[in-house]
C-alpha cells in the first residue's frame, strides 16, 4: 500500500513539474456597473465583466485554475456575507444598467448553481480582499458551455430577508487570474 502511494504521489509530483511552465495571466475588470433595488437601498449588486477572449481564442489553451480577485472598500455595521455567480444575460456593451429593465429577473440574470461560495463582509479595516477559486466558471466560458457575462457579486439573500446587514460596498480593484497551459505542449513533453 506504502508503494502505491508513494508511486502516486511521484506521478503526481511528475505532472506537477511538467506543468510548471504554463503561463499565468491577470486581466482586469474593464466595465464595472452597480445596481440598486430600488425597493431595498441595501440590496446593491456589482457587475464585473473580464475580456478572456485572449486566451479562449486559442483552443488549444487549457484553463488549469482561474482566481477572482477583488478588493472591497466595506463601509457600516458589516456583519454578513456574499456570493459570486456568472452573470446569464450579456450587459457589458450597454451604457444604462438598471435593476428591472436589463434583465429577464429583477436584479440579474445569474447561475445560482455555479457559486463557488458564500464570503465573509467581516472587516474591521473596513476592505476586504478576496480571491475566490472560478476555474468551472471560466473552463465553462473557454469551452462554451455559457457565455462570458462577466461576474455578479451580491449580498447573501439570508441577510437581507433577516434585515442583518447595513452597508456599502464598492471596488477598489477586480481582476482574474487565470493559470493556463497549452494541449499541444502537453503532447510535446509527453504527458
Amino acid at each position: 500500500m506504502k508503494r502505491n502511494i508513494a508511486l502516486i504521489a511521484g506521478i503526481l509530483m511528475i505532472s506537477m513539474t511538467v506543468n510548471a511552465w504554463g503561463a499565468k495571466v491577470e486581466i482586469k475588470s474593464n466595465n464595472v456597473q452597480v445596481i440598486v433595488n430600488p425597493e431595498n437601498k441595501r440590496d446593491s449588486r456589482i457587475l464585473l465583466y473580464f475580456d478572456i477572449s485572449d486566451i479562449t481564442a486559442d483552443k488549444e489553451v487549457y484553463i488549469d485554475f482561474a482566481t477572482f480577485n477583488i478588493s472591497l472598500k466595506v463601509e457600516g455595521g458589516v456583519n454578513g456575507s456574499f456570493e459570486v455567480y456568472p452573470v446569464l444575460t450579456d450587459w457589458s456593451a450597454r451604457s444604462e444598467i438598471d435593476w428591472v429593465s436589463t434583465w429577464n429577473t429583477p436584479g440579474g440574470d445569474y447561475d445560482d448553481q455555479k457559486e463557488p461560495g458564500r464570503y465573509s463582509l467581516k472587516s474591521e479595516y473596513d476592505e476586504k480582499n478576496v480571491s475566490i477559486d472560478v476555474t468551472d466558471i471560466v473552463r465553462d466560458w473557454a469551452g462554451g458551455v455559457i457565455a462570458n457575462n462577466g461576474i455578479i457579486v451580491k449580498l447573501e439573500d439570508n441577510d437581507l430577508l433577516l434585515n442583518q446587514v447595513e452597508y456599502e460596498v464598492g471596488v477598489d480593484e477586480a481582476f482574474i487570474e487565470i493559470f493556463y497551459t497549452k494541449r499541444s505542449q502537453d503532447k510535446e513533453s509527453g504527458v
